[in-house]
């Protein structure tokens, strides 16, 4: 079979995030080498969610991104902890992050942002936000470095992506999974 076999697993970096590997390998050529691996602590479920008014516009978020040393416009995201269901870290992380509670919600897909050295899986759900709470988003700002919000049309998000505008992976795959199940207007 044409993959790689772990021989060996060597943590060289660890914090309360995230834990980095240079695991010991047997290439599928069967020569031995190294592959750098990159999990979350814990290995916990991500989560993406697209909150989605009834007018059909959704909630993105303007965060400024230490990695990509700039503003990025994306879809509110996060991770579930051990003690709750992926659903239910998504719930918690949009409600932490925008103060909205979604009416419903539904799991589109799953997600795997770098398959070549990050270990984790990301759910996107789909959540319906009640009209009357348009007026009641209130920003984390400070803890999760959010500077502002858009309500956006899907044709308004599919246009930013073509400018260049919204370059965000987790974003761009989450309207994906929701274009793959018929929601989304390319």
């Amino acid at each position: 079979m044409n993959q790689y076999t772990r021989t060996k697993e060597k943590l060289v970096y660890a914090n309360s995030f995230i834990e980095l590997f240079d695991d010991e390998v047997i290439r599928p050529d069967g020569t031995p080498g190294t592959y750098v691996r990159l999990r979350y602590r814990g290995n916990p479920p991500g989560v993406v969610i697209l909150p989605r008014f009834a007018d059909g516009r959704y909630v993105l978020l303007a965060v400024n991104r230490y990695a990509a040393g700039e503003e990025s416009l994306e879809f509110p995201r996060g991770s579930a902890s051990t003690d709750e269901s992926a659903e239910q870290g998504a719930r918690r992380e949009l409600e932490e992050e925008t103060r909205l509670v979604a009416s419903s919600s539904r799991l589109l897909g799953y997600l795997r942002p770098d398959t070549a050295i990050v270990e984790t899986e990301v759910r996107v759900f789909l959540m319906e936000i009640p009209e009357e709470q348009i007026a009641s988003i209130e920003l984390d700002e400070a803890g999760e470095a959010i500077s502002s919000y858009q309500l956006l049309a899907l044709g308004e998000i599919w246009a930013k992506i073509r400018a260049g505008t919204i370059r965000d992976g987790f974003t761009i795959g989450a309207l994906g999974l929701l274009a793959a199940q018929g929601a989304a207007e390319l």
